[in-house]
């Protein structure tokens, strides 16, 4: 008897322990982005670059690039298929056919819902 008590004592320990393992901690995506940079000026009619990456420790799930003028028109509303990836290259070309203050926006969410968002405005003269 006190042998099973034992082996129950031990076998229940083994599963405690094994339920509390740490996760480990999950790391929110990472965005660099290489173009347009902060307070940049660009003249009506340029092609503008967006160019740059994002990444994720895990597994990237979704993302958004939002590109808008001074009123708030979209000029690019784009929701990419990233599932899974664990890297994103962000390549985009528009012409810049308004004037005045413009803002990017690029989000990218992970599997655990980490959520990283990298904003940039630039003006167009």
């Amino acid at each position: 008897m006190k042998f099973n008590t034992a082996i129950l004592l031990l076998s229940s320990f083994v599963l405690f322990a094994a339920g509390c393992s740490k996760k480990a901690d999950n790391q929110a995506p990472k965005i660099t982005l290489s173009s347009p940079m902060e307070s940049q000026s660009y003249a009506v009619g340029t092609t503008l670059a967006i160019q740059g990456v994002a990444t994720d420790d895990n597994a990237l799930h979704e993302a958004a690039i939002i590109l808008t003028n001074q009123v708030g028109d979209t000029i690019i509303g784009d929701f990419p298929t990233v599932h899974s990836a664990k890297s994103f290259d962000i390549s985009y070309t528009t012409v810049l056919a308004d004037s005045g203050q413009h803002h990017l926006q690029v989000i990218f969410t992970d599997h655990d819902n980490a959520e990283t968002t990298k904003s940039v405005m630039f003006n167009v003269n």
